[in-house]
C-alpha cells in the first residue's frame, strides 16, 4: 500500500513537472511582454496576450489579459470622470494604434524602439554602391522592416517643410550620401539594433 501511495504522488509531481515545463518560456519572450508591461497601455497587454495564446503559453496570456483588465480599471479609477461612478474595468476591447503619448523616443542605448502606430522620421547615409539605389528601393527596405506609408526624399530640397533643420544634412565622405525617410510602425512592438545606415530616427508628433 505504501508504494502504491508512493507511486501515485511520484506521478503527481511529473505531472506537474510537465505542465510547467510546458509553460516554459523563452527568454526572448519574456523581453518582450517586460517591453510591453512597460508601456502602460492594455491595448498591447491585450496584444501580447493574443500572440502567447498563439504560441501555446495559455496561463502566461490569461496572466496577461488579467493585467489588462486591473490597469484598465485603475486608469478609469484615476480619471475625473470616474472618480463619482461605480463603473467596472472594461473588458478587453480591439487592438487599434496606440495613443502618441505611449510613443518613446526611438534611439536607445544603441536600439531602435518601435511601437506599432507611431510614425517615425529618419536620416540616414548610404554607402558605396547604395548611393546608386532608388527611392523605391530604399522604401523597400523599410518596409520589409515592418513600416508602411513609406517616404524617402533624395535631396534636402525635397523634404518637407517642418523637417528639423539639425537633421537637414549629413556629414558625408568619399563614396557616401545622405537620404531622408519617413515611416509609420505597423509591425508589433520590437527593439532592434540600429541599422548602420540609420544616422538618426525621431517621432513625427
Amino acid at each position: 500500500m505504501l508504494g502504491l501511495v508512493l507511486l501515485l504522488i511520484a506521478v503527481a509531481m511529473w505531472s506537474a513537472a510537465q505542465r510547467d515545463a510546458a509553460e516554459s518560456v523563452p527568454a526572448g519572450v519574456v523581453d518582450d511582454v517586460a517591453r510591453v508591461l512597460a508601456t502602460r497601455d492594455p491595448n498591447q497587454y491585450d496584444a501580447m496576450a493574443r500572440r502567447l495564446d498563439a504560441a501555446g503559453f495559455r496561463r502566461s496570456a490569461a496572466s496577461l489579459r488579467s493585467e489588462a483588465i486591473a490597469l484598465r480599471a485603475t486608469l478609469l479609477s484615476s480619471s475625473p470622470e470616474a472618480r463619482n461612478t461605480s463603473a467596472e474595468p472594461v473588458p478587453a476591447g480591439p487592438i487599434g494604434p496606440p495613443p502618441r503619448a505611449t510613443c518613446p523616443r526611438p534611439m536607445q542605448d544603441g536600439h531602435l524602439v518601435l511601437v506599432p502606430g507611431c510614425k517615425y522620421r529618419a536620416r540616414l547615409k548610404l554607402f558605396g554602391a547604395q548611393c546608386f539605389g532608388s527611392n523605391q528601393d530604399i522604401a523597400d527596405y523599410f518596409r520589409k522592416m515592418g513600416f508602411h506609408d513609406v517616404r524617402v526624399f533624395r535631396r534636402e530640397s525635397d523634404l518637407p517643410a517642418d523637417w528639423p533643420r539639425s537633421e537637414r544634412y549629413t556629414s558625408t565622405g568619399p563614396f557616401t550620401c545622405a537620404r531622408y525617410a519617413e515611416g509609420i510602425w505597423g509591425a508589433s512592438a520590437k527593439t532592434i539594433p540600429i541599422p548602420d545606415v540609420v544616422q538618426s530616427m525621431w517621432l513625427v508628433r
